[in-house]
């Protein structure tokens, strides 16, 4: 009988066991989350016409495809 007080008529092991995936299967969405919130933070430190500049240059590189992200210093896209 289970814990209701009821039979199931199923014989239900006490322990299951689960194997999950390797954490350095997941390594590169890790680092790519860490680069996007450090970019998210950054944002928020840019004025308005900044703000747009970069938007626009993420644009620009996601409309290449996978890319070299802009050099900030020189404010231009790295090929």
């Amino acid at each position: 009988m289970n814990a209701a007080g009821t039979s199931t008529g199923l014989d239900v092991p006490e322990a299951v066991t689960v194997q999950l995936p390797r954490l350095e299967d997941f390594a590169e969405d890790f680092d790519r989350a860490g680069r996007m919130m450090e970019a998210a933070d950054l944002a928020g430190e840019l004025i308005p016409e900044a703000f747009a500049q970069w938007m626009e240059q993420g644009r620009a590189i996601k409309a290449q495809g996978k890319g070299e992200a802009p050099n900030a210093q020189a404010g231009e896209h790295v090929a």
